[in-house]
């Protein structure tokens, strides 16, 4: 059995905001409300309407984006259900392809070139889903239909939450030193040596 609830945009992002924030905002009430979860309050199975979390977003850089702030937002206040394994998220298909025997959905670009080099599948059609509003029924039921999809772990809580605060905190250097490479930190430093 499965229940859904439809985000607007992308979620607040907890390591930025203060508890009142967090409590004051519609999106984040609704998931806490629908999902059986209080901020405080340690987890109860027996009050949660769900035994897992799937997060469905767009295959882009945003729904990548509102996954990590729905794990930011889950593991800042829970971060219990990553280690009992309840969190999860589910991809996409990027692609419908119509064969002349079945429908086949292909969740990246790579899987797409190794279908097209299989000599023994005759492609007819090949549809690209810019996101989920343009999913056909058959691509949300092979979604929906599975019984796992990935689950987003934590073996150490608190290397993971180091990481949540470079990735979401206030301190933008950290999230600098992540995103560039050690060459580039060098280039930075000698034009900064040489404009002085």
């Amino acid at each position: 059995y499965q229940g859904g609830i439809a985000l607007k945009g992308k979620p607040l992002n907890v390591a930025q905001a203060s508890i009142n924030d967090v409590l004051g905002n519609q999106e984040l009430a609704d998931i806490m409300a629908s999902v059986g979860l209080t901020i405080g309050q340690p987890i109860d199975p027996e009050k949660m309407r769900y035994s897992k979390i799937i997060f469905l977003a767009d295959s882009d850089v945003d729904g990548g984006h509102i996954n990590t702030l729905l794990t930011n937002f889950f593991f800042t206040f829970w971060p219990e259900l990553f280690v009992q394994g309840r969190m999860q998220f589910a991809k996409a298909p990027l692609f419908e392809v119509h064969t002349d025997k079945e429908t086949i959905f292909v969740e990246t670009p790579g899987q797409m070139e190794e279908l097209k080099k299989k000599k023994d599948i005759k492609i007819k059609e090949i549809n690209r889903n810019k996101g989920l509003g343009e999913m056909s029924p058959e691509a949300w039921k092979y979604v929906l239909s599975r019984d796992e999809f990935t689950k987003i772990t934590a073996d150490d809580i608190k290397a993971c939450k180091d990481m949540l605060e470079v990735c979401f905190g206030k301190d933008t250097n950290l999230r600098k030193d992540l995103l560039l490479d050690e060459e580039t930190l060098q280039k930075e430093e000698k034009q900064k040596k040489k404009s002085k």
